[in-house]
């Protein structure tokens, strides 16, 4: 079940109204060649996980609807 919800928030910041600051963070962790953890993603690009961050607070039922 954890796995499940894992998959739909991604799925929800691939398709939602924060794509757009997601696949920046994205590449940005590719330009600083680190794949693994979404907390080393975050951590290298302190810009664009901050505007994500604030993305998904301008749409809080987005992303906290079940």
């Amino acid at each position: 079940m954890a796995t499940e919800q894992r998959s739909d928030n991604s799925n929800k910041l691939r398709d939602g109204p924060c794509a757009e600051h997601y696949f920046e963070l994205e590449k940005c962790a590719i330009e600083k060649n680190i794949t693994t953890s979404h907390m080393k993603k975050m951590a290298s690009c302190p810009r664009q996980t901050d505007h994500l961050i604030k993305c998904m607070k301008k749409h809080p039922n987005f992303f906290h609807s079940d």
